[in-house]
């Protein structure tokens, strides 16, 4: 091989491994942040009356039983922080990081299968799945 050959196989190296670098850090997602009543494999975990989501340094969202928005993230990794109030009028904060499947577009994120199982990233990370309406 020439030289002119290595240089140019080695410059496409580089742009084919900056093109994945840049794939991987600039991919856009949707976090729902959900505060429905779900069950996780047979628990049933309720919905909180308030409770205070923060994923990175977005501004807060509060919200209510039954109540769903969205946060538009860039990235894999995320840091999410939840504040809440519990029976006994402690408040709590859990935070945890995050890691968004590359292939998942939209995930949902329960808050309260999180508030119960804050380790265990397969009972409040779902993936978000359409239902159609039929005639």
């Amino acid at each position: 091989m020439t030289r002119r050959t290595i240089v140019r196989i080695s410059a496409l190296v580089v742009i084919l491994l900056l093109a994945f670098a840049m794939l991987r850090i600039g991919r856009q997602h949707s976090i729902l942040l959900d505060d429905k009543t779900v069950t996780v494999q047979g628990q049933e975990y309720k919905a909180l009356d308030m409770v205070e989501v923060k994923v990175d340094k977005q501004d807060s969202v509060e919200l209510v039983k039954r109540d769903r928005d969205v946060a538009v993230v860039t990235g894999q990794s995320h840091k999410i922080k939840v504040t809440y109030t519990d029976a006994q009028w402690n408040e709590i904060e859990l935070e945890r990081k995050i890691k968004i499947p590359f292939d998942k577009e939209m995930i949902v994120f329960s808050v309260p299968a999180f508030i119960e199982n804050p380790d265990d990233d397969t009972y409040y990370l779902m993936p978000f799945e359409t239902t159609s309406v039929g005639n």
